[in-house]
């Protein structure tokens, strides 16, 4: 199940400012909160290398979260990962990519590559969960609330990322378009208001999910 689109309950019970959990540390005080880089996604395809932006950006954004907690504004940074991400979500929720999967599923040359993209998102998608998942439950001890959030929010997207990704294939052949979902959309647009939240007097940029997917490319 991914990140409840309405509450954004991703499992974490913590308020921010709150103190709990079984006496772990801040996930923050570990690099990138804990996560890896996009450095364990193929490049076998253009879809897994949307991948590996999002998660890369994601864990990037949890680097500067870090040093915000030590008094480091990273704002800039931070920023320009929000951006990427962003821009991930509005140009791979096309179906172009979709179709390319099985186009090149049916060439014998180029299936191989096809066959390494799924198989490498079968693999790390729950991998990234299962990580996210456990950074998320130590949020409670991160002492900043804004920082809290958007480390929450930041948490989550990697979560609907890697619940989607779970699921991009099925039984008629078809591949699922783990991008193009409200809940990918909305669970990015968490992080952006949680980075506006943070630093609040910049860049009031629309939310990618107040406009609809265009399709028709």
């Amino acid at each position: 199940m991914v990140g409840n689109e309405q509450s954004g309950n991703y499992g974490h019970s913590g308020r921010p400012g709150e103190r709990g959990g079984s006496g772990q540390g801040s996930p923050l005080e570990k690099p990138y909160g804990g996560m890896p880089g996009g450095e364990h996604y193929t490049a076998a395809t253009e879809y897994s290398l949307s991948h590996q932006r999002y998660v890369e950006a994601a864990h990037c954004i949890l680097g500067s979260l870090g040093k915000e907690e030590k008094g480091i504004d990273d704002e800039g940074h931070i920023r320009e990962e929000l951006a990427i991400m962003e821009d991930a979500v509005k140009e791979y929720s096309n179906p172009l990519y979709n179709r390319q999967l099985v186009k090149y599923s049916e060439d014998p040359d180029t299936k191989k590559y096809v066959d390494l993209t799924i198989q490498n998102l079968r693999e790390q998608s729950p991998k990234l969960v299962k990580l996210a998942q456990e950074g998320l439950s130590k949020t409670p001890y991160i002492q900043n609330p804004k920082v809290q959030q958007l480390a929450v929010d930041t948490y989550g997207a990697m979560i609907t990322l890697g619940q989607n990704a779970e699921g991009i294939t099925d039984a008629n052949k078809g591949y699922f378009n783990v991008w193009n979902t409200p809940e990918m959309r909305v669970a990015t647009t968490r992080v952006k208001t949680s980075v506006d939240n943070l630093y609040p007097k910049k860049y009031n940029r629309e939310s990618i999910s107040s406009k609809p997917i265009d399709n028709r490319r």
